[in-house]
């Protein structure tokens, strides 16, 4: 089948795009070669430029989903916590609130220029201009925030392709960023049970965020296929970072007695030996206490919770994604007999 070459200009569409409009493919460097009707070079696939920002969903989901994890975790803490404690945490929350709000702007303006990384595939085999294989309005461009960027000869269709597909991934960011709203809030409610658990809670559920998009810590004890499949990833990451919480305090202080102990041992200080064991066994109690159901129910229930809320909203969210690679691909099919008079019949 015949497909089209392509000139500087030409309309471009991406999976990941939230803006409502499309950008334009543009040329990385100076052409002697020229198609005459429009006074622009033809594209090669070192031709990667994008004329402006498409608005990427994947920084707008994980930047926008942490600020809104923070601001729930300090909507959460400011409801069961008080005094200096319940101001730690509020004003830990704001500052990475705020920081990833900001990082989100910068992010989503700039993951475009992405695109600079990579090269086309799909192009022309034989047919090169200044040395370089064209081209063809079935090339793509596969982005390294995740995102697929096709050519759209026809600018109708390619303004109808971007309103479609931004309104899908408009709304998959829209269930990210309530959902970590909902998680923050939970688990900014389990901080009741005191000081330890309210800074436990407080750095790791934002740690578990930032790993949890991939579930590294199910992906490495299981593959990569079960770890996605629906509950049983995000069921070992609650129980990891629950088990986590619960069990760090008593440890570290077990663990730090133990040190103690031993260093007063090794250079014959029978005080540092007494605080050692002293500290050990302190921590040993505060373990077994910790474990104990009736200690651990508010922060399992709410791990629950929060898993329920994580996977069944990414399944909702995968719904959306998968439109939106359907839509490219009517459009996509609607667009591959347009054109320029200069094609290739290879």
């Amino acid at each position: 089948m015949a497909e089209s070459f392509v000139p500087q200009g030409t309309h471009v569409i991406c999976t990941n795009m939230m803006s409502t409009v499309p950008q334009t493919v543009q040329s990385t460097r100076p052409y002697k070669t020229l198609h005459k009707n429009k006074d622009v070079p033809l594209l090669t696939l070192v031709d990667n430029k994008i004329s402006g920002s498409l608005s990427c969903k994947s920084p707008a989901k994980f930047w926008g989903g942490l600020a809104m994890l923070a601001t729930g975790i300090m909507i959460g803490a400011a409801i069961v916590l008080t005094g200096g404690l319940a101001a730690a945490v509020v004003i830990g929350a704001m500052v990475v609130a705020a920081s990833s709000g900001v990082m989100m702007g910068i992010k989503v303006a700039h993951a475009c220029d992405a695109t600079l990384e990579t090269k086309w595939i799909r192009f022309h085999t034989t047919a090169k201009i200044q040395g370089e294989f064209a081209i063809l309005n079935k090339s793509t461009l596969a982005c390294s925030q995740g995102g697929v960027l096709n050519i759209i000869m026809d600018p109708v269709i390619a303004y109808n392709a971007a309103k479609q597909i931004s309104s899908n991934n408009g709304k998959e960011v829209s269930i990210q960023l309530v959902s970590q709203l909902a998680i923050g809030v939970i688990s900014g409610l389990t901080m009741a049970a005191g000081a330890v658990p309210a800074v436990t809670t407080a750095i790791l559920t934002p740690l578990g965020y930032w790993s949890g998009e991939d579930k590294l810590i199910a992906k490495s004890i299981m593959s990569d296929d079960v770890a996605d499949t629906p509950f049983v990833g995000g069921t070992v990451e609650a129980v990891a970072s629950t088990s986590a919480g619960v069990v760090a305090p008593g440890l570290l202080l077990m663990s730090t007695g133990y040190i103690a102990y031993g260093a007063g041992v090794l250079v014959g200080k029978p005080g540092v030996q007494l605080l050692g064991g002293l500290t050990s066994a302190i921590g040993k109690t505060n373990l077994l206490e910790d474990i104990k159901f009736s200690n651990m129910k508010g922060g399992l229930m709410g791990a629950a919770a929060n898993l329920v809320i994580g996977e069944t909203t990414d399944m909702w969210e995968k719904s959306y994604e998968d439109k939106s690679k359907k839509e490219m691909d009517e459009q996509n099919n609607k667009d591959k007999n347009n054109g320029i008079n200069v094609i290739s019949v290879s």
